[in-house]
């Protein structure tokens, strides 16, 4: 048998060479190429190939074979952005083509604004700005814009311009601008831009402290403490506090708060005179943030009037006047039991007892405390050895600690007049308590 064999010639060695692009006529782009006339017969015609970008797909512009003899191609339908390369198409079939060459038409006008969709901090101050993409065929990109006021000057945020529609920053929260203001442009590929976006209001996480208050004053007198201070200059400062803990302890309590702002005076009343304060101011502003003045100690001043003795009276073997308690009683036999209240405190010395006899009042009796406290069921106790029947609670209901002391050998017709005044290791005294009146 016979086979027959024919040879395939291998595809040209030589391409196109596109040597120039450019805009013949409005909206009509004429591409112009290079190829060895000696080669013409080589081949059987030439295309012409356009693609938005230099990697994409790319498609025919021409709608019939050019000619092996033409070197330029005018293109009716040339995108905004062209991407143009030439084929020559050889007598077997082999396509052989260009390197790509870019050509846009002219263009002066700009994209769109962009629409803007959010932004937000976290906590770190890392923010995000996001915005709608432009339709825009020639659209190239974005750049992101700032300012610390709404209507200042904007400072470009992106060093290149952005093909994604969301933008990261962080931002520095030891600041006391607590928004920052965003704005967004759209480019094209002629680096037409478009005019600023509305403005997106970027609230930073607020973790910075007010700025202290400051104590101008503080002053100690009779039973009271008043601190004068200046509030804290922040605007976002929602309230101030006046805080207070004894000299030795560490927890502070709050006596008083304000809203109110410039110079403020506080009277602290409830200071005792046997105590060294600390005193500070806080200013809280909206995000809870707070500041302390500086810490200044007073103690109110001490005039040695302590505590009242309340609640005294006498006890005895009634014969009058049978419902207790009374300050004067007639009694039966030679005993007189006096109970009284108190507050107990470290620097409470003694008890002294005045008694009154024949018009002469004296001092009688220093009882000290230890000897002298006495509790509920021990007042009642006695209550009943003197012939009453009741409770110290059918009388009074405690609030402080309890005392009594037993006078014994009191002489029939004669009256008896007691007083009582607590005694302090400093020297301070109570006032001079009611008088308590016995006769026999």
């Amino acid at each position: 048998d016979t086979v027959h064999v024919y040879g395939i010639p291998m595809p040209l060695d030589i391409q196109p060479y596109v040597t120039k692009v450019w805009e013949k006529e409005v909206g009509k782009m004429e591409v112009i190429w290079k190829f060895p006339a000696e080669h013409n017969n080589e081949i059987s015609h030439f295309d012409v190939y356009r693609c938005f970008t230099h990697n994409g797909l790319f498609e025919k512009a021409n709608n019939t074979p050019i000619s092996v003899t033409t070197r330029q191609y005018l293109d009716p339908d040339a995108l905004s952005i062209n991407y143009y390369k030439v084929i020559a198409v050889d007598v077997n079939g082999y396509e052989v083509e260009s390197v790509p060459r870019f050509a846009q038409l002219d263009d002066e006008v700009a994209p769109s604004p962009p629409t803007i969709v959010d932004c937000n901090a976290d906590l770190d101050g890392i923010a995000q700005f996001r915005w709608q993409n432009n339709t825009e065929e020639d659209l190239y990109g974005y750049r992101v814009y700032m300012s610390n006021q709404p209507n200042g000057e904007y400072t470009q945020l992106t060093s290149t311009i952005i093909k994604d529609t969301v933008f990261y920053e962080q931002f520095n929260l030891n600041t006391l601008s607590e928004e920052v203001y965003l704005k967004v442009t759209a480019l094209d590929f002629r680096e037409n831009q478009s005019e600023h976006s509305e403005v997106c209001i970027l609230k930073l996480p607020d973790v910075v402290p007010p700025s202290p208050p400051n104590i101008v004053d503080i002053s100690p007198a009779m039973g009271k403490i008043t601190v004068q201070w200046e509030c804290s200059t922040n605007q976002d400062v929602e309230i101030h506090e006046v805080q207070r803990k004894d000299a030795t302890g560490l927890i502070w309590e709050t006596l008083w708060s304000t809203d109110a702002t410039g110079l403020i005076t506080y009277e602290d009343t409830t200071a005792t005179y046997d105590r060294n304060y600390h005193y500070r101011i806080a200013a809280i502003d909206d995000a809870d943030n707070i500041s302390y003045s500086k810490a200044l100690q007073a103690r109110p001043l001490d005039d040695g009037i302590r505590a009242a003795i309340t609640n005294f009276w006498g006890i005895v073997y009634l014969i009058s006047n049978p419902n207790p308690p009374q300050s004067e009683l007639i009694y039966g036999g030679g005993i007189v039991g006096l109970a009284w209240e108190y507050p107990i405190s470290p620097q409470l010395h003694s008890f002294l007892i005045y008694r009154e006899v024949q018009g002469s009042m004296y001092a009688y009796k220093t009882v000290y405390p230890d000897d002298a406290l006495v509790t509920q069921q021990d007042l009642d106790d006695a209550l009943q050895e003197f012939g009453n029947t009741g409770s110290y609670s059918n009388y009074y209901t405690p609030t402080d600690e309890l005392f009594f002391f037993r006078d014994e050998g009191l002489l029939g017709g004669q009256a008896y007049k007691y007083k009582i005044v607590a005694r302090y290791i400093d020297g301070a005294v109570s006032p001079m308590s009611k008088s308590v009146t016995v006769m026999y």
